[in-house]
């Protein structure tokens, strides 16, 4: 009835006339504007009055027989009928549909007399025989049917247009990875962390599972046996090296550990220069070595002997006097050294002692790569070696275990300072069964978790300080994982559970942990930010205190000293930081910045390793600080 109301009578033979198509439609329905299709009449109803066609669309469930019009009925299947009647079969004296899935009459001659398969028809007035000329009106009214039979028109010229938009899409990503496969051929990298304590470890094995994982070839040098087997990983362990043994414990002074290490590291570097494990691997051959940046100077003889690029791999932040290997300036105006208690900003006393505490540890450092030489009097480095201090000046990067957003304050970096902190960090997993159970026995209380990290033997604190731990953590409502090496203790309360190895990530990602008290170790403390849990830090030794001080003065906990150390003082502390929601919103907050980064730290780390074997090392990246003298600077 629209066709013949408009302006578009059928003159000669009726072409189907495709509409213009919406290639940016996201439904099928939307690539054709269906008001403005050009609708003509088909030839079928060209005889029909326009109030036969009337009566078609306004009395639903008619049957109209129209001579001179041919339809073959088992023409229509079962399916379309079902679509266009939304039912299975017509109403009595109507039509229904036989077994094969065609019209036919409602009684049980329908299409019996059709031998040309044309079926039965039957109508109020009589049966119809097979191969009349009919038209069926069922339900639906003719111009939906002619609207119907557009769709589907239409609805294959889409799915076509779908597909061919499918295999672009297919192409564009073949293209495009083609596009991104890098050119740089999977290198053979030597990382060398010969002295280094288990926690350092896991930050430098975060970048090599990056590297590995990128096809690189990794030969690591440690103190500790492999965790886990990994492809393209091999591990050489140098045994009888573990630091723990020289690691200052609680009733330590800051002074006295630190002198310690200064006069113990360069014979232990040393040694595990000399062993035969280490020996056997100067004479292969790498594309880049990896050398961890505290404790290892004697190694840089290897850097010599191999005449190949080095990485300086640095656990923790861009600290002095570690920063002077990178020509980074020091701003000890407002950037307090990580062995002070100080944080910005700094009243001017404090920043008189710290710029004054920056040159003592300069003098110190250069003593100490001084005390290195000790591997060329045990014929360990080559005579022709340079001295280890013009070497350490030569690496081509830094990459430094610190966030850029979240180390504060912030401070302007070289081009050669590349960020991979965080890259330890993970998501955590579900606890393991028997530590489960013994979590959900806590109830609604939850539990504290209490580490020192895995450079300070538990075992070896004061007395006073382990009754002190065992009586408050007895007293309180929440049940205790104390990470203990040992297995068991004595007057050990009943809501304490020992443990010498904890799964920590997955530990503090559990959200019935109520309190991470810590020894306010980097790893850890990252990790606790990375996961969002408030501390109490009981710092022990290097940057420790400094750490905890930092996190203090951020809001997202409290720091407890070893001198200080009562029941009464502990219980106050572990019941003033679980109770503070202040905390767990800012933790939360510096949770979010810490992950919102633009690439994940092992692509980062990555590719700026892959940087320098690209251009055989990268010189150009060098700070011109590193070649002036100190009065010149």
């Amino acid at each position: 009835m629209r066709a013949r109301a408009s302006k578009t009578r059928l003159v000669g033979i009726r072409c189907f006339q495709v509409p213009s198509r919406n290639l940016n439609a996201k439904e099928y329905i939307d690539l054709i504007d269906w008001q403005k299709c050009v609708l003509t009449e088909p030839p079928i109803t060209k005889s029909i009055s326009d109030a036969d066609l009337e009566s078609v669309v306004n009395v639903p469930n008619i049957l109209t027989l129209v001579p001179c019009l041919a339809c073959c009925a088992r023409g229509l299947p079962r399916a379309l009928l079902w679509r266009l009647a939304g039912r299975r079969g017509g109403e009595p004296g109507e039509y229904s549909l036989d077994e094969a899935g065609y019209v036919g009459g409602d009684g049980d001659n329908a299409g019996d007399s059709d031998p040309g398969g044309m079926g039965m028809v039957k109508s109020d007035d009589g049966h119809v025989p097979a191969g009349h000329k009919v038209m069926v009106a069922v339900h639906l009214h003719l111009p939906t049917l002619m609207y119907l039979a557009v769709r589907m028109r239409q609805g294959r010229v889409a799915r076509q247009v779908a597909r061919q938009a499918d295999m672009m899409r297919v192409w564009l990503l073949l293209v495009a990875a083609v596009a991104c496969v890098s050119p740089v051929q999977a290198g053979r990298i030597l990382f060398l962390s010969p002295v280094a304590s288990k926690s350092h470890k896991n930050f430098f094995m975060g970048i090599v599972n990056a590297l590995a994982d990128h096809g690189n070839q990794i030969t690591v040098v440690s103190a500790y046996q492999p965790s886990n087997l990994r492809k393209n990983v091999r591990e050489v362990v140098l045994p009888d090296l573990d630091v723990s043994r020289i690691a200052p414990n609680t009733s330590d002074s800051k002074m006295t550990g630190l002198l310690t290490v200064i006069r113990e590291i360069p014979g232990i570097c040393s040694d595990a220069l000399e062993k035969e494990e280490m020996q056997n691997l100067l004479t292969e051959e790498f594309d880049l070595i990896m050398l961890s940046a505290a404790f290892s100077d004697c190694f840089l003889s290897v850097v010599h002997r191999m005449k190949v690029p080095f990485i300086y791999v640095f656990p923790a932040g861009l600290v002095s006097p570690f920063s002077d290997i990178t020509g980074n300036p020091s701003f000890p105006s407002f950037v307090p050294i990580k062995f002070l208690p100080f944080t910005h900003p700094m009243t001017f006393t404090q920043r008189a002692v710290n710029t004054l505490s920056e040159v003592i540890y300069g003098i110190f450092n250069g003593h100490l790569t001084r005390r290195y030489n000790e591997c060329r009097r045990r014929g360990l480095c080559p005579e022709d070696m340079p001295s280890m201090h013009t070497i350490r000046y030569n690496s081509s990067i830094v990459l430094i275990n610190s966030v850029k957003t979240v180390d504060l304050p912030h401070r302007p970096i070289v081009p050669a300072v590349v960020h991979a902190g965080g890259i330890h960090c993970q998501p955590s997993q579900p606890l393991p069964k028997d530590l489960e159970d013994w979590v959900q026995g806590a109830g609604k209380d939850g539990y504290i978790f209490f580490s020192l990290g895995s450079v300070v033997t538990p075992s070896s604190m004061p007395e006073k300080h382990r009754k002190t731990l065992v009586e408050v953590f007895g007293s309180l409502k929440q049940r205790v994982l104390w990470k203990w090496n040992k297995d068991t203790m004595e007057d050990l309360p009943p809501n304490v559970r020992l443990g010498k190895w904890l799964p920590q990530q997955d530990i503090l990602g559990d959200s019935r942990l109520r309190l991470f008290i810590t020894h306010g170790g980097l790893l850890s403390t990252m990790e606790s930010m990375y996961h969002g849990v408030p501390v109490l830090g009981m710092p022990v030794s290097a940057d420790q205190e400094n750490n905890m001080r930092e996190v203090e003065n951020d809001g997202w906990g409290s720091v407890l000293l070893w001198d200080d150390l009562t029941p009464d003082t502990l219980k106050e502390k572990i019941q003033f930081v679980m109770g503070n929601n202040e905390f767990k919103t800012r933790v939360a907050h510096q949770s979010s910045v810490m992950k919102d980064q633009p690439q994940h730290p092992s692509e980062v780390a990555v590719y700026w390793v892959e940087y320098v074997m690209r251009h055989k090392g990268a010189t150009h990246l060098r700070c011109p600080a590193l070649d002036m003298s100190w009065y010149e600077f």
